[in-house]
């Protein structure tokens, strides 16, 4: 007896992948990876190409994970910050019982630019990105754009004549992370990259997504996330 056609086609397992993937706009350095980057005109009408972003991690807010903006860098002229406050008062406190505290939730600094990775044959460039570099690491970036100026050499953010910046992260984690940066002299125009970014351009400061919040939603977070009574041995 002759079997009946089944509707369908065979599932393709890669194109379903990629339509369930979640795309993120921040653009990753792993630990012992290389990457060639096209940084990006600045966003910001300042013609700064970084922008600052001062952020603490790891808290919840009513069972959500929340990373907040310090409101000493972000918040109003003259605002504190309580959870640098709290961050402070554990430092001096010498107590070992609170290194966890300062180890979570210190102020963590990075300098984000926008930047299109140069493409590679087993993975098209499909989106903008945004990369957040440490100090050490944007002053770099910063050093290569001193040089192209002062020999008057097209700069690395020039939309045609730009060259592409080579970041390379060794295989450690934590303190002991670091970061090389090399200017590569592979000079592709982002056109040739990703030809929608003139229409996809971002503004970085919006793409960062700073959570700004008023110092009382702060103090609450603070309390579910570390403890009443860790805050009140800290704080009084």
């Amino acid at each position: 007896m002759a079997i009946k056609s089944r509707p369908g086609f065979e599932v393709n397992v890669d194109r379903t992948l990629k339509s369930t993937e979640n795309k993120s706009v921040f653009y990753d350095v792993k630990p012992g990876t290389s990457h060639n980057l096209r940084f990006l005109p600045p966003s910001d009408p300042t013609g700064s190409l970084f922008f600052e972003s001062a952020q603490h991690f790891n808290f919840t807010e009513e069972g959500q994970k929340r990373a907040w903006a310090c409101l000493r860098i972000h918040g109003e002229e003259g605002a504190d910050c309580p959870i640098c406050k709290l961050v402070e008062a554990a430092k001096e406190s010498g107590d070992d019982r609170f290194e966890k505290i300062i180890k979570n939730h210190a102020v963590s600094y990075r300098w984000h630019a926008q930047v299109l990775p140069l493409p590679r044959e087993d993975k098209p460039v499909e989106q903008l990105y945004v990369v957040g570099l440490s100090k050490q690491t944007a002053q770099k970036v910063s050093n290569i754009m001193k040089m192209e100026r002062d020999n008057r050499q097209p700069l690395i953010t020039d939309p045609d004549k730009g060259q592409a910046v080579n970041i390379t992260r060794n295989d450690k984690s934590g303190l002991q992370t670091r970061y090389e940066v090399q200017a590569t002299g592979l000079r592709i125009p982002l056109d040739e990259i990703y030809a929608k970014w003139t229409d996809e351009f971002l503004n970085v400061q919006e793409a960062v997504g700073l959570r700004i919040v008023d110092a009382d939603r702060l103090e609450k977070s603070i309390l579910e996330t570390v403890g009443n009574s860790n805050v009140k041995a800290l704080l009084g």
